[in-house]
């Protein structure tokens, strides 16, 4: 009888080549996860970048009277974007994540009877943070009722 005919060396022969397999097997499972986790952690890294990519920027600014005190009631619209906010307590107002493109950014205040408006027409550029600075509105005198 030869050697290799033997049930104990073909018990031993095949557990011998059998665990390398698996271990290679394991390896290649564990690369390939590695592989996919860092193609996902990378595409999440690009998604939270893409607003520059996408070409998309924000607008701020003051709104003042012209005494220079804050305009805490005015409304801020801009035009072409389903967008507006309040003016805060210090008249700042913040628009992020807006296109990239022309728009105009409306400036309404409505303290009595009378709406008032300013248009300012802006540009935006991807990635930029344009900053309109002070806008000072001039609020319309409100008359009193009895015509003086």
């Amino acid at each position: 009888m030869p050697l290799t005919d033997s049930p104990d060396i073909e018990d031993n022969l095949e557990s011998l080549t059998s665990e390398p397999r698996q271990k290679i097997r394991w390896a290649r499972w564990f690369l390939a996860f590695a592989v996919l986790l860092t193609f996902f952690m990378l595409t999440v890294r690009l998604a939270q970048q893409s607003k520059t990519f996408r070409g998309r920027g924000a607008v701020r600014g003051f709104v003042v009277d012209p005494s220079g005190n804050p305009v805490e009631n005015a409304e801020i619209f801009v035009s072409g974007v389903e967008a507006w906010v309040n003016c805060g307590q210090d008249g700042s107002f913040v628009f992020e994540d807006i296109p990239a493109g022309q728009y105009t950014v409306m400036v309404v205040v409505t303290p009595g009877p009378v709406d008032s408006e300013i248009s300012i027409p802006v540009e935006i550029a991807a990635g930029e943070k344009l900053n309109l600075g002070t806008i000072t509105f001039d609020l319309p005198a409100v008359q009193s009722p009895g015509g003086n």
